[in-house]
């Protein structure tokens, strides 16, 4: 089941069904077919990873006082961990006396008891998830880059770790390329959001602290290929409102676009050998597969192309003239891959 079953025009190649988009799938809703189920991301329901050397024995990610994410201890908090306006047994506000009162002991009392001697971690670690939900990233990853920054910490040459923020960006770094195409995220926008948090990890800094972890942790980190991206790319250009635009004026449903233009480029790409790809950047050079997918749908149901380079750019946050580069260059070295261009490279 994989795409000599999907017919280009968004059909099933079984019984000419259409496909449709369900329960995390893209089926035929004709005979139930599962089409290119690796398209919808089924990976990325995986179970939380073990907790191998914090200690003898195992522990659950979300043990009391254990949990890997943030600095806490035994004991409950006063109200919820995260409220600073308090209520009575009968559900009446405090006076403002006693609101001062129960702020300073939550706040300041709590908090220090619970983070003493670990200040440096505990802001770590915040910065770690301020990061995840400002990226998006499930709690599968930023609980894996926790136990990397916890593993790292917790050794006997934990002293010669450095910047904790350096190290923490660098765990989160290697989770999500452990991930592959569940955190499709580049390590420029990685260093992007650190950076708008205002703190100094640039990419030279994350790339510098790699080596270093890799060989503490004994792992490697993974080599993204451009495949991984295409999802994320492909549902931020349908998201566009000039793309929605066009594919209405093309009568073309969304979701048969975004179907049609992963499928395409995703073949696109596997037609291209690691030699052919040379160092590109896998990012850009998904990036312009899209592109290409987009003509040689055009070319197949002789409409007019969706995306321009200007769309496309702007979606993906890539440089034209970078985009430019990449296509041009698979569209000479390998024009069976590419339709008839009869305008140049754009």
């Amino acid at each position: 089941m994989g795409s000599e079953l999907l017919d280009h025009s968004g059909k099933c190649a079984e019984c000419d069904g259409e496909i449709v988009f369900e329960n995390g799938e893209y089926v035929c809703s004709t005979c139930g077919l599962v089409v290119l189920p690796g398209l919808a991301q089924s990976e990325c329901r995986t179970n939380s990873f073990s907790i191998e050397s914090l200690s003898n024995g195992e522990r659950s990610h979300s043990s009391p006082g254990k949990r890997l994410h943030i600095i806490d201890s035994l004991g409950s908090y006063i109200d919820y961990h995260n409220k600073g306006y308090f209520y009575d047994s009968q559900g009446e506000p405090l006076s403002s006396n006693r609101q001062a009162l129960f702020r300073r002991l939550k706040y300041h009392y709590d908090l220090k008891s619970r983070t003493e001697n670990k200040e440096t971690d505990y802001n770590a670690l915040r910065v770690l998830n301020r990061v995840s939900v400002l990226l998006r990233l499930s709690e599968n990853v930023r609980n894996r880059a926790a136990y990397y920054y916890r593993k790292i910490t917790s050794s006997k040459t934990s002293a010669d770790t450095g910047n904790r923020l350096i190290t923490v960006s660098a765990c989160l770094f290697i989770a999500i390329r452990e991930f592959k195409d569940c955190a499709p995220i580049t390590i420029q926008e990685l260093a992007e959001i650190f950076r708008g948090l205002g703190h100094r990890a640039s990419v030279r800094s994350i790339v510098r602290e790699l080596p270093k972890l890799q060989s503490r942790l004994g792992i490697n980190v993974h080599v993204r290929r451009s495949e991984e991206y295409l999802n994320r790319i492909v549902s931020s250009v349908v998201a566009q409102p000039e793309v929605q635009h066009r594919l209405r004026e093309t009568d073309m449903d969304t979701e048969e676009y975004r179907f049609s233009a992963s499928s395409i480029a995703l073949s696109i790409l596997k037609g291209l050998s690691q030699s052919a790809r040379g160092g590109r950047n896998p990012f850009i050079l998904a990036v312009s597969a899209v592109y290409a997918a987009d003509r040689r749908l055009s070319e197949t149901k002789r409409m007019k192309p969706v995306l321009t380079q200007k769309i496309l750019a702007k979606a993906t946050g890539t440089a034209e003239y970078s985009l430019r580069d990449h296509f041009c260059s698979l569209l000479k070295k390998h024009a069976s891959l590419i339709p008839n261009n009869r305008e140049g490279c754009f």
